[in-house]
């Protein structure tokens, strides 16, 4: 089943490597431009656009005179990557289309990743089954008439504290 799976996540991944390769790139000039925003905003540039930035909770960081130099050199380095994005949007387009046909032929390998994390996820919570058992099966249990369940007889027993 894991084999066939990564097929199937090898051919969307095929599909739809473009529209992660974008998404990338378009959520890392988002994430950059909330942290010159986050910056520009705790140092008071943003303070005429207080009425707008009140309602979207922005975090308030500890007080530097720095922050406006901070907000502003990664509001540049946003301009800098939509610049060379713009520039490069043919290059891009071309080597994703060449990564997305070359990769299987290349590295046929990845089909047998799945498996091998299903027969490591399995004897990690195989080990760890066993010896959760063994730790519980080491103590003493009371039994209370009112319960259904039998309690811990005693709480400070060295193996159950392991």
């Amino acid at each position: 089943m894991a084999v066939v799976l990564s097929f199937i996540i090898i051919f969307l991944l095929r599909l739809f490597v473009g529209v992660i390769v974008w998404a990338s790139i378009l959520g890392l000039i988002v994430v950059l431009s909330g942290l010159g925003v986050i910056f520009l905003y705790n140092r008071g540039a943003l303070s005429s656009y207080l009425s707008y930035t009140g309602s979207l909770s922005i975090p308030t960081l500890t007080s530097s005179s720095y922050y406006n130099y901070y907000g502003y050199a990664i509001f540049g380095v946003v301009w800098i990557l939509l610049l060379w994005l713009v520039w490069c949007w043919g290059r891009i387009r071309l080597a994703i289309l060449k990564a997305a046909v070359g990769f299987i032929t290349r590295v046929p390998q990845t089909i047998f990743f799945p498996v091998l994390m299903s027969v490591l996820i399995v004897g990690f919570w195989s080990f760890a089954l066993v010896v959760i058992v063994y730790l519980m099966g080491s103590t003493s249990y009371d039994a209370v008439s009112s319960d259904v369940f039998s309690s811990i007889g005693n709480y400070s027993d060295q193996k159950l504290i392991y």
